[in-house]
């Protein structure tokens, strides 16, 4: 038993569920025991599990509510088969908790013991496993965010939903122990919502609340959603915060190295916000994520999508399901009152600014290098970033131009697609394309160039470093013995990609100190009738001690 288990009659009456059918067991006593308790849930119980089943299917059917239905480990759950089929085609919302045996008894001829992962997986509208262990402060967020967001989904698309849930003895509360539920805030999803629509609610919320920020995650912009950031931060105070595949790097006022100041957890406390509203899908600054985890908040997410999103900062709180426009001309047309908030975010931009010009790289490197070319790059162009370094040094740098179009293969975060998606946008546009990439992101990535269509818009910049060595710039490995490090970690090579180039038909570019990188910039953008590729070869030794370098720097 554990205060997470025992919320779950909680997490539930807060998501709308009012009554609860469960079938007889041991393995479910500690849900038992919170629905029995929760006295503002009206639990029954049902010998019979299909016979249960749809006794529960009849209650959602009448009361239009999520229904709970429980039962122990093994066939007691197949037996709601019947039951979950009918409410998968008459769209009736069903919440089933199974209780499961801890997943290394599974096979190992356990009593009561199956395979409980997805078996109504034809007829459910969504399956969560949750970790037998939830002792963890991570591991009891998964729990009830897991049984919220299903009880919801229940709630929002009609139909039926399954929550696996693992049990280890003991069972049952001591006689001793004293339980009372926790306080929990329900999860909101406002469907297609429009600013008629927009509960009063969230209106006054947002009224009062004077610490907000918007928090542009990776996403493309309109132009009138751009139009309207900027009144919100010009007009209103409101910072926005652009995550550099944000596509906000036009926005007046907006706030882009915050994965730099933020590196500097003393200006935390007056930076947290009271109220976040996010716009687009992944964040990368794991600084602002820390920032934001540890924060006490309201979290709103708005998107067109019908779907809930990621949780990412752990607290979120509605989905409003809306295009950024409508939401954004709703926000404007609240009374504001500028309360200096914004102003903390812009002088911690300004300091990161002036840090950044005041950087002196006495050595060749790769940031140095990475920044320059930065600088470099046209406006008007398609931006793609391969993962690792260069899509965490862009978003570091904020650097983009105003019009530059950024992509990143951030749904997954991969390295093993990111020449062939800069091939597949160069096919698609007139535009420039430039991709900067790392040595191993390339080379794993080379049949995207054996073929033989036209390729002369795509720039291919590589920054070779001999062997990726993004971990030894985070500290968990950079804590192990260097020999352990090296072996497990980095992935040595000699290769310079000159006969890559001219395998793919390119131009080939090589710069491996400051003079030629400045004469292979020089026309390396200009048009050409065929792709052009630029090696920028560093040392790795000295990037990682000028990585270090610049951070010190900026926390000073």
């Amino acid at each position: 038993m554990d205060q997470s288990v025992f919320d779950t009659s909680e997490v539930c009456y807060q998501q709308g569920v009012r009554h609860a059918v469960f079938s007889p067991g041991s393995r479910n006593a500690a849900l038992s025991i919170s629905f029995n308790r929760n006295t503002k849930i009206n639990t029954r119980v049902i010998l019979d599990e299909r016979s249960a089943g749809f006794i529960a299917l009849g209650i959602a059917q009448e009361t239009k509510r999520p229904v709970v239905l429980c039962c122990t480990s093994g066939s007691a759950l197949l037996n709601y088969g019947p039951a979950i089929a009918e409410a998968y085609y008459q769209r009736i919302p069903l919440v089933v908790l199974s209780a499961d045996r801890p997943p290394e008894w599974i096979d190992q001829w356990d009593g009561q013991t199956i395979r409980q992962q997805n078996p109504f997986a034809q007829h459910i509208l969504s399956f969560q496993q949750v970790a037998v262990d939830r002792s963890h402060p991570d591991a009891e967020w998964e729990y009830r965010r897991k049984i919220s967001q299903s009880v919801l989904l229940a709630s929002g698309k009609s139909g039926p939903v399954h929550v696996n849930i693992p049990f280890r003895e003991p069972f049952y509360p001591k006689q001793t122990d004293s339980w009372s539920f926790s306080t929990i805030s329900p999860l909101k999803y406002l469907h297609e919502t429009t600013h008629p629509e927009l509960p009063i609610d969230l209106l006054s919320e947002w009224t009062v609340k004077e610490k907000k920020i918007i928090v542009l995650g990776q996403g493309q912009l309109t132009e009138n959603d751009r139009l309207l950031l900027s009144r919100l931060s010009l007009e209103k105070g409101i910072p926005i915060i652009n995550e550099v595949t944000g596509n906000g790097h036009a926005i007046s006022n907006v706030i882009h190295h915050q994965d730099l100041f933020l590196l500097n957890a003393t200006n935390w406390d007056e930076l947290s916000p009271d109220l976040v509203v996010t716009i687009g899908l992944s964040t990368i600054s794991k600084n602002l994520k820390m920032l934001l985890r540890q924060g006490d908040f309201r979290h709103w997410h708005v998107s067109e999508a019908n779907e809930l999103p990621g949780d990412t900062f752990q607290k979120l709180s509605v989905s409003i399901g809306s295009s950024t426009m409508a939401f954004l001309n709703a926000m404007i047309e609240l009374p504001e009152q500028k309360t200096g908030y914004q102003e903390l975010w812009k002088k911690h931009q300004r300091k990161a600014e002036i840090a950044l010009e005041g950087l002196a790289i006495t050595k060749y490197s790769e940031f140095g290098c990475f920044r320059r070319v930065l600088q470099d790059i046209p406006d008007e162009v398609i931006l793609h970033l391969s993962n690792s370094m260069p899509v965490r040094y862009a978003n570091l740098l904020g650097a983009t131009k105003p019009n530059q179009l950024v992509y990143c293969n951030r749904g997954t975060s991969g390295i093993d697609g990111s020449n062939s998606t800069a091939v597949g946008q160069a096919f698609s546009t007139e535009r420039l394309v430039v991709l900067l990439t790392g040595d191993l992101s390339f080379l794993y990535d080379r049949n995207a160039f054996l073929h033989e269509y036209d390729l002369s818009n795509l720039r291919v910049i590589v920054f070779n470093n001999f062997g990726g060595g993004i971990f030894d710039l985070i500290r968990g490995p950079r804590q192990l013995e260097t020999s352990e490090r090296e072996k497990h970690f980095i992935t040595p090579h000699h290769k310079d990609l000159k006969n890559s180039a001219a395998d793919a038909g390119m131009l080939y570019y090589k710069a491996n100190d400051e003079v030629t990188l400045e004469l292979a910039l020089n026309d390396f953008f200009e048009r050409s009738d065929l792709p052009k590729l630029l090696e920028i070869q560093t040392v790795h030794k000295t990037n990682v001690e000028v990585y270090n370098q610049i951070k010190k720097s900026i926390q000073k």
